[in-house]
């Protein structure tokens, strides 16, 4: 039998990707603002926090983002693509749920994913 000091220390798994938090978002610009306010955008959010969509995930392929219903209100980043576009979508994405009083989870949920230019993509297939 396995004493106390016989059990080994379980460490913690470390994350093996990169992730981000709000702090990591860029600062909007006033149009990126309006937009971001812009009621199709804000009845979109509403209808994907409904309770019926609780678990419920999207690929958002204009922001570049997969986002998922996690319930009460919060919207959980999975997937963010690297780039500079992508991030900006992801802080307007922010801007909006705040606008309906809903929440974004970022990290520790979030994957980035490093951004490689076409030229790179198509060299490393060949």
């Amino acid at each position: 039998m396995l004493t106390q000091q016989q059990i080994p220390a379980r460490e913690e798994p470390k994350n093996q990707y990169q992730t981000l938090d709000h702090d990591d978002l860029p600062v909007l610009c006033i149009d990126d603002i309006t937009s971001s306010l812009d009621r199709s955008n804000t009845e979109f959010i509403l209808d994907f926090m409904k309770t019926e969509n609780i678990g419920r995930y999207l690929y958002l392929e204009h922001l570049g983002a997969t986002i998922q219903n996690v319930g009460r209100k919060v919207i959980r980043c999975l997937t963010v693509d690297g780039d500079e576009m992508a991030l900006v979508g992801l802080a307007m994405l922010q801007c909006t749920v705040r606008e309906v009083s809903g929440k974004l989870e970022l990290a520790p949920y979030t994957v980035v994913i490093p951004y490689v230019a076409r030229d790179q993509e198509v060299e490393n297939l060949g």
